[in-house]
């Protein structure tokens, strides 16, 4: 019988491709030499396996378990990684207050807008507006920045999007391009700096305009449009709005439409309706500049005479 069975092993090995299983010992009993309790094993040769894989304490079942380790390991840490909640906390903000944003008096108001000049005015329309924002930059533990400053923080791109797309109906507006820090010629971000690229850039119109995170959800933009020609502020912008309870009630991992929950996304949309509504009162208060003749020349008439129709676009027979 016991025959039989290695015959059946023996053809069974044959058949089968050989595996790194095949080679693993099985576990034995530590030998201990010189004591009457150590179990009896066949004998083998000095440089069999068995031996040579018991000579270290960190013998073959420890390398054994040594690539599992090597996979578990980094497959945890991963886990770890993508489990770990984020930070939730608000961290409050500088704030930029109004008189930051004009040097002269600005009559402040509370949503909406305020024309600050008289009306009608003559002969500022057409004209280009540019816009820029100004922000406070805190001092940081570096200590490159010893005290808060302002600077401009713009994104040329999205502005220019952003506000072109706004104020695109509006054909009085010729063009509309935001200010950047490096348009400033080296001087600093202040109103008076600011105003003057505005007119170095042939912008009649400046936006000037901040944005105030006064809490977690509650944001406001407030801004002064001023006319480059003349450096005087013409009207005051403010607007503020609080996030949907949509989103302050939602978890963190619940997914939640920023655009019409977010307070951030909200304030800008009606800071940006405000803009458009004081943009357009001004223009329709705006009266046609009287165009006249430079002293000294007089036009007599076209240098050749109206052909009408015209040949050149009339159609053939």
């Amino acid at each position: 019988m016991l025959a039989e069975t290695d015959n059946l092993e023996h053809h069974a090995g044959q058949l089968r491709a050989p595996s790194f299983l095949d080679k693993q010992p099985r576990a034995v009993p530590d030998i201990i030499p010189g004591r009457a309790d150590s179990p009896t094993l066949p004998s083998r040769k000095r440089g069999d396996s068995l031996y040579r894989h018991k000579k270290s304490s960190f013998g073959y079942s420890n390398m054994k378990v040594t690539p599992l380790l090597l996979v578990v390991l980094p497959v945890v840490a991963l886990a770890n990684g993508c489990t770990a909640k984020k930070s939730t906390t608000w961290t409050p903000r500088p704030l930029v207050q109004w008189e930051e944003l004009s040097a002269d008096s600005v009559m402040f108001v509370r949503e909406g807008y305020q024309i600050q000049i008289p009306l009608p005015t003559r002969g500022i329309f057409p004209a280009a507006l540019g816009i820029t924002r100004l922000a406070v930059v805190t001092p940081d533990h570096n200590g490159q920045t010893s005290a808060e400053r302002f600077t401009l923080l713009t994104d040329p791109t999205n502005e220019f999007l952003q506000w072109n797309r706004t104020l695109d109906d509006l054909m009085a507006i010729s063009e509309v391009f935001p200010l950047s820090e490096c348009d400033l010629g080296g001087g600093p971000a202040e109103p008076e700096q600011i105003v003057a690229a505005f007119d170095a850039l042939h912008a009649r119109l400046g936006l000037i305009y901040s944005v105030n995170e006064l809490t977690r959800h509650e944001v406001e933009m407030f801004g002064v449009l001023y006319d480059t020609k003349t450096a005087t502020p013409m009207a005051s912008i403010h607007a503020k709005s609080q996030s949907q309870e949509a989103l302050r009630n939602a978890d963190r991992n619940q997914q939640v439409d920023l655009w019409r929950n977010d307070a951030r996304a909200l304030v800008r949309e009606k800071f940006e309706r405000y803009v458009h509504s004081c943009i357009r009162e001004l223009i329709m208060q705006d009266e046609m500049e009287i165009v006249q003749a430079p002293t000294g020349w007089t036009p007599i008439g076209p240098l050749r005479p109206v052909v009408w129709p015209p040949r050149f676009y009339r159609p053939s027979p």
